[in-house]
C-alpha cells in the first residue's frame, strides 16, 4: 500500500526488507513492484520473476508480472500470467477484481 503513496520511499524500505528476507516471495514481489513503480523495469522483472519462482501461488506477484509483461508488449505471456492469478486460491490476492476486469479486456 505504501508503494502507491510514496514510490521512492517504499523502494528504500523494500530494499531493506529484501536484505533481511531475500527468499520470501512476498518481499521479492514488494521489491519488484517498488522498482516497477519507480520506472526501473529491468530490476522489477528480476524480483517479480524471483517472487513467482519462490511461490507460484502468490497471486499478487503473478498479477504484477502480467502487468509488466503487458506493458512490454508481450500480450500472450501477460494473459497467461493473468489467468494464473485469477485462478489462484490465494486468499490474500488484493487485486482479484482488477485482474478479472483486465483479463476480460485483454482476452478480446
Amino acid at each position: 500500500l505504501y508503494i502507491e503513496l510514496d514510490a521512492k520511499k517504499s523502494l528504500g524500505f523494500a530494499k531493506e526488507a529484501y536484505e533481511l528476507a531475500s527468499t520470501n516471495a512476498a518481499v521479492c514481489d514488494t521489491l519488484g513492484w517498488s522498482y516497477y513503480k519507480n520506472g526501473q523495469i529491468n530490476q522489477a522483472l528480476t524480483y517479480l520473476v524471483k517472487a513467482h519462482q519462490l511461490d507460484q501461488n502468490l497471486a499478487d506477484a503473478t498479477y504484477h508480472l502480467a502487468i509488466l509483461y503487458r506493458e512490454q508488449g508481450q500480450k500472450q505471456v501477460a494473459v497467461a500470467f493473468l489467468k494464473q492469478a485469477v485462478a489462484s486460491a490465494d486468499p490474500e490476492f488484493s487485486a482479484r477484481v482488477q485482474a478479472n476486469m483486465l483479463l476480460n479486456h485483454w482476452s478480446t
